[in-house]
This record gives structure tokens, C-alpha cells and sequence, in this order.
């Protein structure tokens, strides 16, 4: 299937005391460097490690620092590596987790700690290539420094994967003084970290609970709060989590976008046994919980797609830089590289909400057909949609996918912008600035004519001007007295315009044509994309929710219309279309470019 690396649940005696269920939990430990005799002995692992490593993958077991069973000779051995009550007994500090003892790292610096760390180089020494360290986050940073420093005179390209915890989970130990490293601090020492800061948002926007930008969100806050270069656990289940045909059991195709998409993030990309044949029972660490590997793998095909595109020489260029562009109506991912001008781009349909044709549209994106990285699925019902040639239009338009789309670029750079930047210039002016009491002219009434009331001034500090008299956009870039580009066709009486980050360029010709129409970045013709009924007084795009404004004011109204949509036609969302006191303009997109700001929909702004 393409498997790098197989993570085994910890592979150790499991104690008696307060055994759970009929096995007892493997996290309850009785001897950190024996083999379960249920599983075999050391001799067997050490074949299970040979043949690992011939099918050229590697092992991590997973180590258990934070207990032990009651069990354990170091109970009574060394009872003071033990936390304990007022009355001196050893506890478990969850007292729900009643098989097990907690140790106690403060004080025993010199004596559990180098018992703990030669435990892990034992292992390395029989053929272990990294590790998974349960609760890494509730055991001192210092320790971890140290065991990372002694492991790698063992094995120096030995990986560490962090089990890191929740918001809510950290909210909960610093209310009692406790003590938890953050994910930011436990990436000091640890090469992987568990998705799980982003886990609770992720399963509410799955659920529906909270819009999917936000979780999106959330995951570009990882990029900027992490360390460069940091790398997250991805996944849609694992053994102490629901199971993602379980989560998305009223919609199969939801889970195969969801799964597409966390395995073609930024990251690794864990598949939990069972995952798939789309097992829905969540793993029981208690009792014997077998995986029926001897029926049909409906999602192996699947599976094994998704680990060749996240091999890709793309996605592993040095330089290769992920985007997240679109959210609604799919989320829209673009690997790119720039200096090999190419790139990856991929269409999830994790929403699920709508039956009917859609589209999206993505910038810079030549018209052309392109190759389907995403086919011979395996799944059946997704063959009679399967396509192997994404057709883009001159727009930049393509169908969002039943399920996902995946396909490579070359000799172009599309320099993707994320879709919660914001798509117009907010200046940042010193509270102390002072300002020129000369202006300089840049046009005057001979270039731009009487009335060139729409004007923008774009995030590089170029000046976009609409001629309202002679049916021109002329441009200045930033420090120019004279127009580097003139932008005409069919234009009449333009009264507004609005630029993009990206160059794109929405423009009013609604006065005898009825439209807003549209220039992308560099390109000499436009497209209609709005219809309206008279000229719109001010042009507001939302491009966090891709939707684009028209304020008019021979109408008496506000409009909007989302730009996935192949309809046209806008809908009312302020207005009455009967003039108010004193005939005012909508307030709505009538101040300049750099102030522009989207007011709520309200009964108040109908003039």
C-alpha cells in the first residue's frame, strides 16, 4: 500500500491488579523491556522487526512513561518513584484509570529517569526505529531532552512521535497547577505532534456545528504558531477515537472527502487498522478485537491512491508550499513549488451539501484539460463519475467533485492566496503620520474624465481608476505619474470597481449593459458575472465567503451573489427599491477603497 511506518500499541506484559475487561489495558504495564507472551516472544519480534524492514518500512512501539500496573517490580522496589496520597499510598492521578499507578518524575532525576531513558535505547538496540510516547505532554520537557540526546547515540534517525492533547485538556491541567507542555513546546524536542489541537474543531465541522472555514482556520494558526517546518500526525480516527464511517455514517462520500483531504494536508497521514475496510466499531483496548482482514478491502484502492499522491514529487520538493484557497463550496488545497513553476491542486467535497451541478473557480488557472490523479478508486459507487480529465473553462472554472479531484500543473505559477486574506488594502498609518500639504496630480479631467468616481487602491499601493465618462479602468502601479495599463471593452459609464489580492478585477457596466463583468489577472478579455438592473454605485467582493456586492443606487438597494454559482442572477439583501429620506446612496460600499467595510443585512441601511 505504500506504508512508511508501523506504529504498534505498546507490545509489553500487561498487569493483574485491577485488570480491565478480560485482557486488562496494554497502556497498564508490568515489565517495560519484556514481550506480552500473548504475542509471542522476543525472539518473534525480532523476525516481525526483520521482515518490517525488508519490506523496506520501519517500527515505532509505543511507550508508556507516565504508569505502570500495579504489577511492577518497582513498586515495591522503588516506591518512591511513585506518586502517592496524604496517607503515603500510591495512586493513579486519574482516578478513573484504577489498573494503573503514576510515576513521579520530580526528585527522581538521578534514578527513574536513566532506568526510563536505557529502556528506550534497549529497544532501539532490538531493532526499533522510533517511538509514540503516551501523554508525552504531562512529563517534564527536561526528561525528553535528555532520552532524545541518549537515544540518538543508539539510533540517531529515530522518530518521536508526541501524543499531545486538546484545548480543553491543557485548560484542565493548568486550572489545578499541573503540569502540561503545549504542542509548541513539546516540537523542542519531538519530530511529530498529534493533530489533536485541531481535533475537536474538526469533528464540530464535520457535525456541522461550527462552518468549515473555521476549522480551516484553525489549521493555518498551525503554520504560523508551530515551529517552521513542524509536521502533524493527520488523521480521521485513531484506536481512542470514533471511527470516521461511524462519525459520517449517513454519508459515505463525507468521509471519503474528509479522508482525501487530511491525507493530502501538510503533515503525515495515519491509517488506523481497520480504516480500510471501514470498520465503524471504535477499537477495544480490553478484549481481543479482531479486524476481518479475510473479507473485501472496499477502501485499500482507496487508501492506497491517496499514500502515492502524498509522494508525489510535488508535495516533496524542497520549497513546496501548501495553500488553502477555497472552503465553500469545497475546500480547495493547492500545493505549489515556484522555483519548478508547478504544482498540485485538490478538490474535496467535505460539505456534501447539495446534489446539483457546482462550481469552482480557481485564479490564475489556464482553461484546459488536465489529468485526474484521483481514479481507480475501488469504490463502486463512484465509478460511473470517475473521471481521468478535469476540463477547466477560460474562467478558471471547473465542477466540484462528488467526492475529490486531484491534478498536476506545470509551467505556470498561480500564486494561490488563501481564502480568509483579505481582498483589499487596509492601510497601517502611524498614529504620529503627518501628511504632505501639497498633493501631487497623478490625472487629471483630460485622462480620466469628469467623473472618475471609482477608485481603488490595491495591497501593492497600485491606483485603479474607472472612467466613468470615456468607459476606461486605467491603472497606476505604486510611485507612477503615468498609466501602465488601460482596461476597456463594452464598457459604459462604469461607476465602481473592485481588485482582488490577486489582480482579478470586478467592474460596474450596469448603466446600458446591465452586468457586472469580470478581468482576470493579465488577461484582456471579461466575463459577465452578475446581472443587475442599473449601474452599481459601489462594488464590495467578501472573499471569505466569495461573494460579491452591489450597491445601487437608481434601485434603491444592496445585492449579492455568490461567485461558486453559475447563476448570475443576484439576490436582495438590503433595500426596498423605493427611495428613503433624502434619497441617500446605500451606505454600503460607497466609502473608498481603503476603508470599505461589509455591513450586517438589516432593515436600517434601505434608504
Amino acid at each position: 500500500m505504500g506504508i512508511d511506518l508501523v506504529w504498534f500499541l505498546p507490545i509489553h506484559p500487561i498487569g493483574m491488579t485491577n485488570r480491565k475487561g478480560t485482557f486488562g489495558s496494554p497502556y497498564s504495564i508490568d515489565d517495560f523491556r519484556g514481550v506480552n507472551p500473548q504475542y509471542g516472544t522476543m525472539d518473534d519480534f525480532h523476525r516481525l522487526v526483520s521482515e518490517i524492514h525488508q519490506l523496506g518500512m520501519r517500527l515505532m512501539i509505543d511507550i508508556v512513561f507516565r504508569h505502570t500496573s500495579h504489577d511492577c517490580t518497582w513498586v515495591k522496589d522503588h516506591p518512591e518513584w511513585y506518586a502517592r496520597d496524604e496517607k503515603g499510598n500510591p495512586i493513579a492521578l486519574v482516578p478513573e484509570w484504577t489498573d494503573i499507578l503514576d510515576l513521579k518524575f520530580e526528585g527522581n532525576e538521578e534514578t527513574l529517569w536513566p532506568e526510563l531513558i536505557d529502556t528506550l535505547k534497549f529497544w532501539c538496540e532490538n531493532g526499533v526505529d522510533g517511538f509514540r510516547t503516551d501523554v508525552a505532554c504531562c512529563i517534564p520537557m527536561e526528561f525528553w531532552h535528555r532520552a532524545r540526546r541518549a537515544v540518538s547515540e543508539v539510533n540517531s534517525r529515530c522518530i518521536w512521535l508526541a501524543e499531545s492533547v486538546w484545548f480543553t485538556a491543557i485548560e484542565g491541567y493548568r486550572a489545578i497547577d499541573g503540569l502540561v507542555n503545549t504542542d509548541a513546546e513539546l516540537y523542542q524536542t519531538y519530530d511529530l505532534c498529534y493533530d489533536y489541537d485541531v481535533y475537536v474543531a474538526w469533528r464540530a465541522a464535520v457535525q456541522g456545528a461550527i462552518p468549515i472555514k473555521s476549522y480551516l482556520e484553525l489549521v493555518r494558526l498551525q503554520s504560523v504558531i508551530y515551529p517552521k517546518g513542524f509536521v502533524k500526525m493527520r488523521f480521521v480516527e485513531n484506536h481512542d477515537q470514533d471511527r470516521v464511517a461511524y462519525v459520517c455514517r449517513n454519508n459515505r462520500f463525507k468521509a471519503l472527502a474528509w479522508t482525501a483531504f487530511n491525507a493530502f494536508n501538510k503533515g503525515c497521514f495515519l491509517v488506523h487498522a481497520g480504516q480500510e475496510t471501514e470498520q465503524t466499531k471504535v477499537s477495544s483496548l480490553f478484549e481481543k478485537d479482531w479486524v476481518d482482514c479475510r473479507q473485501v478491502h472496499p477502501l485499500e484502492e482507496f487508501t492506497r491512491k491517496l499514500i502515492q499522491i502524498k509522494k508525489h514529487p510535488v508535495i516533496k520538493a524542497k520549497g513546496a508550499r501548501l495553500t488553502l484557497t477555497h472552503h465553500s463550496p469545497c475546500i480547495v488545497a493547492v500545493w505549489e513549488v515556484t522555483s519548478a513553476r508547478e504544482g498540485l491542486i485538490g478538490l474535496f467535497n467535505v460539505a456534501q451539501e447539495s446534489n446539483d451541478e457546482q462550481f469552482v473557480q480557481i485564479s490564475n488557472l489556464p482553461a484546459g484539460n488536465y489529468e485526474n490523479l484521483f481514479v481507480d478508486l475501488g469504490v463502486n459507487e463512484l465509478l460511473k463519475d470517475e473521471s481521468r480529465i478535469i476540463s477547466v473553462n477560460n474562467n478558471g472554472k471547473l465542477r466540484v467533485p462528488i467526492v475529490a479531484t486531484i491534478f498536476h500543473y506545470t509551467g505556470i505559477l498561480l500564486r494561490p492566496q488563501t481564502f480568509y486574506t483579505k481582498s483589499y488594502n487596509q492601510p497601517k498609518i502611524s498614529l504620529n503620520a503627518s501628511w504632505n500639504l501639497n498633493a501631487t496630480t497623478f490625472a487629471n479631467e483630460d485622462l480620466v474624465g469628469r467623473q472618475p468616481v471609482g477608485i481603488h487602491i490595491n495591497t501593492d499601493d497600485s491606483i485603479y481608476v474607472a472612467d466613468h465618462q470615456n468607459g476606461y479602468i486605467l491603472v497606476w502601479n505604486n510611485g507612477s505619474s503615468t498609466s501602465t495599463r488601460d482596461i476597456s471593452g463594452n464598457l459604459i459609464n462604469p461607476w465602481s470597481l473592485f481588485v482582488m489580492i490577486n489582480g482579478d478585477i470586478y467592474v460596474d457596466n450596469g448603466h446600458s449593459n446591465n452586468r457586472v463583468d469580470k478581468w482576470m489577472f493579465n488577461t484582456t478579455n471579461s466575463e459577465p458575472v452578475m446581472t443587475v438592473h442599473g449601474s452599481c454605485t459601489g462594488l464590495f467582493v467578501d472573499n471569505v465567503n466569495n461573494t460579491l456586492y452591489c450597491s445601487s443606487a437608481s434601485q434603491h438597494h444592496v445585492v449579492k451573489l455568490e461567485l461558486n454559482n453559475e447563476n448570475r442572477v443576484p439576490i436582495l439583501v438590503a433595500g426596498t427599491g423605493c427611495p428613503g429620506p433624502g434619497h441617500r446612496v446605500p451606505p454600503l460600499l460607497r466609502l473608498p477603497a481603503p476603508s470599505l467595510r461589509l455591513l450586517p443585512s438589516t432593515p436600517s441601511l434601505a434608504p
